[in-house]
């Protein structure tokens, strides 16, 4: 989703309109206006995608539909991700000479498995849920344990005591190179084992200036940081890799050298 879609909120309203349809053959747009407290007008550019409706507005409306938790997150969507790039959350550096770095997709697994609801963290459901062995498992959980990256609180349920964590990605290191190949390998595993309904691999190639790599680096980092806010955390099902390599295939240098 871009910051200035509202494609969302067009299909919601599309698709709450023909519910009520489907009951009521002579239910009409203007009536369905009416309810939401829009000129019917309005109604129909914003549903075709050619009017932007404003947060307030959006919010009313959202009440009148009287939308699922996840319904209404998924309608709000937009200014959400608004909000999350102006009050920019702080990432914590993460040590990567802690874990193997073959080990830091898993690493990060098990920091994330910690956030969804319900979820046994024994190594025997780790290892069944990543496909790895029970003694990995065994040996990674107790060691976040130890490097306070893992505590109990007084009820016993285990969580992170670093919310958001990163690596230093712009020192070229053998570690670092390691871990970028094994988040790749994770990818092709995935493109052999997930339906393409559970997974989205794409590749987009571009004529760039070298000049603006300092903005669209930014605008990576402000696109993990957003669409981290589009899911409901009560609604946690899985663990998400989001993969992400910008790189010139034709440098600067090398099309200098042929050009005339």
């Amino acid at each position: 989703m871009l910051l200035n879609d509202q494609s969302a909120i067009s299909e919601i309203l599309r698709e709450k309109y023909l519910e009520i349809k489907s009951r009521r053959p002579k239910y009409s747009l203007r009536a369905f206006a009416k309810k939401l407290e829009v000129g019917s007008g309005s109604l129909t550019l914003i549903m075709d995608g050619k009017r932007r409706i404003s947060q307030r507005k959006a919010e009313s409306v959202a009440k009148k539909l009287e939308l699922s938790p996840e319904e209404e997150r998924k309608f709000l969507s937009e200014f959400r991700l608004k909000k999350t790039i102006k009050n920019k959350k702080e990432y914590q550096l993460f040590e990567i000479n802690l874990f193997p770095p073959s080990q830091t997709w898993l690493v990060f697994g098990i920091l994330n498995l910690v956030n969804v609801p319900f979820v046994d963290l024994s190594p025997l459901s780790i290892a069944q849920i990543f496909s790895i062995d029970e003694k990995e498992a065994s040996e990674v959980l107790n060691k976040l344990f130890m490097q306070n990256l893992l505590s109990v609180d007084s009820d016993g349920k285990v969580f992170r005591t670093k919310e958001r964590l990163t690596t230093i990605d712009d020192k070229a290191n053998d570690a670092l190179i390691e871990i970028q190949r094994s988040h790749i390998r994770k990818a092709l595993e995935s493109q052999e084992k997930d339906t393409v309904e559970n997974r989205d691999l794409t590749a987009l190639t571009m004529p760039l200036s070298t000049k603006s790599l300092p903005m669209i680096k930014k605008l990576i980092r402000e696109f993990q940081d957003a669409i981290e806010e589009i899911s409901d955390p009560e609604a946690y099902d899985s663990v998400y890799t989001l993969n992400m390599q910008l790189f010139p295939i034709a440098r600067p240098r090398d099309i200098k050298r042929v050009s005339l």
